[in-house]
Formats: C-alpha cells, sequence, structure tokens
C-alpha cells in the first residue's frame, strides 16, 4: 500500500506517494500534521478565583496551577508523566504551546 508521504516522511515533496504532484494547499496541510504529530496544544483558561487550567486538545492531558509560572511548570511535568515511557529523542522532538483562550461576554449599550 503506498502512503501520502514521500521518502522523507511529509506529502510536500516534488511528488506525492501516487506521482501526482501536491498543490500548495496540500503542503500547508502536511505541514500542519507534522506539527500536530510534534507539538501538543494547550488550552489554557482563567478561572474566576485566578488561577489557571490547562487541557491538552490531542492528548489526555490536563493540568491547574495558581500562577501562569506554576502552570508552565505543571504542564512540562504533566506531559513527562503522560509520555513517561518514550524514548528521550522522541521527548526532544516534542514541543508544548500553550494557548491562552480568554471568554468575555460584553453587554451592548
Amino acid at each position: 500500500m503506498r502512503s501520502f508521504f514521500n521518502d522523507r516522511g511529509s506529502g510536500c515533496g516534488k511528488r506525492s506517494g501516487w506521482g501526482l504532484k501536491p498543490s500548495a494547499n496540500w503542503c500547508v496541510i502536511c505541514a500542519s500534521i507534522r506539527n500536530s504529530m510534534s507539538e501538543l496544544i494547550f488550552e489554557v483558561t482563567q478561572e474566576a478565583d485566578g488561577g489557571f487550567c490547562a487541557e491538552c486538545l490531542t492528548e489526555n492531558i490536563f493540568t491547574q496551577a495558581d500562577s501562569w509560572e506554576e502552570l508552565r511548570r505543571n504542564v512540562q511535568d504533566a506531559v513527562g508523566a503522560y509520555f513517561f515511557d518514550a524514548d528521550a529523542k522522541s521527548k526532544a522532538n516534542r514541543s508544548i504551546r500553550l494557548h491562552f483562550v480568554r471568554d468575555e461576554v460584553l453587554a451592548l449599550t
């Protein structure tokens, strides 16, 4: 079975696995797939008490903290615990993105 990835592991080469030239949009999709495999994205929200909650969008990882610095440490610890059996190379190739989401309701005047 042929994959849509080329020999370098991406679909953005000169030709795809089926011998077709990928479009520019396809290259963006492939880059997004590669990034999502190596990057963990956490949605961070601030609670009413001032603390923070972080939830990973791709894995079952969740943590919370009272300050932003504490949250950063807790996220790193939680990711390390989640991938405790991964080899050092795969851990080194993984990055963490904290995406702060602020939900605010404004009244019309």
